[in-house]
């Protein structure tokens, strides 16, 4: 990093900016990431729209999915466009503001999601494990507040980042120009040394992502010992016998946990290589290569935004059956005022009053 007018005069490897991507880099990280934020947006937005219209959607797990759609919708828009520039052009060019901004509006983004999906991990546990205690305290207003709660953690948790995310200067080679060399900025984050870097690091990817994906295993482990070994075994030993009604239940519940557990596996896989590579962002140079990779991991990562409404919306049998319904209402209410003022006409056109 340069500090000082040393840095100037003598140089190092890390004062420069990694070379920059090759045309058809760009092209494929264009094309991919404009894939990611449109769809990111319209299928987020759909699922948005869908519950909030239908009140036969207002549960508790699709608030959690509405949460987790608003988040999703909110990167897409804030901070996926900024990073695809910033990729692109190889160094930042929006002032330090906005470069606070949009490391924090991702921070945000994936601590709702993941704590979203923790709850919605406990709230199916205690749901299913404890049924009678779940019924006196889950409501959709608990819910809703709930979720605000959790937005207001994840910013306050997040805040950390508006004050090590800073612009910094790099020089950058440029052979064709006069002169050749001039100061360039790249959007980074700044520890006074490697033993802080490692300490915040550790503490985000540990807090942030294993914690929660070990109380997400733990509940999810339980929930499908109850119900598919538990139930198994007491309708096996004739212990237990289920009436139709029961059995559709059951069967519900394991749909709404199959797919939520998929949503989680989703969500692990898709940042799992983006966390792997800021820990080794730490005790390596940013090359080349690890651009790249930086590039790539963060796409993959931004895909979770993408593929969540896909898995939990339009999979979704029931969903799906509502976005008929509520294009439907839209349709007709678009209509109504056509058709009110055509029959307006037609009875002055005919004399009739």
């Amino acid at each position: 990093m340069i500090t000082n007018i040393s840095d100037f005069i003598m140089p190092s490897d890390d004062d420069f900016l990694p070379s920059m991507f090759s045309p058809r880099l760009k092209q494929l990280f264009i094309f991919l990431y404009t894939l990611v934020i449109l769809g990111s947006v319209s299928g987020n937005c759909v699922i948005i729209v869908v519950t909030v219209c239908n009140k036969a959607m207002h549960r508790v797990v699709n608030l959690f999915f509405v949460s987790l759609a608003i988040s999703d919708t909110l990167v897409a828009v804030c901070n996926m466009p900024l990073q695809l520039e910033y990729y692109v052009s190889n160094e930042w060019n929006l002032g330090e503001a906005m470069c606070k901004i949009t490391s924090y509006i991702q921070g945000v983004s994936i601590v709702t999601s993941i704590f979203a999906l923790t709850l919605l991990a406990t709230e199916r546990h205690y749901a299913i494990c404890q049924p009678l205690r779940a019924r006196a305290v889950r409501n959709g207003k608990r819910g809703v507040a709930v979720i605000c709660i959790l937005w207001c953690l994840a910013f306050v948790i997040v805040l950390p980042q508006c004050w090590i995310q800073r612009l910094e200067m790099r020089l950058s080679l440029e052979p064709d120009n006069v002169p050749p060399i001039r100061i360039a900025h790249i959007c980074a984050e700044f520890f006074l040394s490697v033993t802080h870097n490692e300490i915040y690091t550790y503490i985000f990817v540990v807090g942030i992502y294993f914690v929660p994906i070990g109380v997400m295993c733990y509940a999810y482990g339980k929930i499908i010992y109850i119900l598919w070994v538990r139930t198994s075994l007491s309708v096996s030993s004739g212990t237990e016998e289920l009436d139709t009604r029961a059995q559709r239940k059951i069967q519900q519940q394991k749909y709404v946990i199959k797919l939520i557990v998929f949503v989680v596996l989703l969500f692990i896989l898709c940042w799992l290589p983006f966390f792997a590579v800021q820990v080794y962002a730490i005790y390596h140079e940013t090359t080349y290569i690890v651009r790249v990779y930086q590039a790539a991991f963060h796409l993959i990562g931004y895909s979770n935004s993408l593929l969540n409404p896909v898995m939990y919306g339009f999979i979704n049998k029931s969903f799906r059956e509502n976005i008929k319904r509520t294009l439907k209402r839209i349709n007709s209410c678009i209509h109504c005022p056509l058709n009110k003022h055509n029959y307006g006409h037609d009875r002055v056109k005919n004399g009739t009053s």
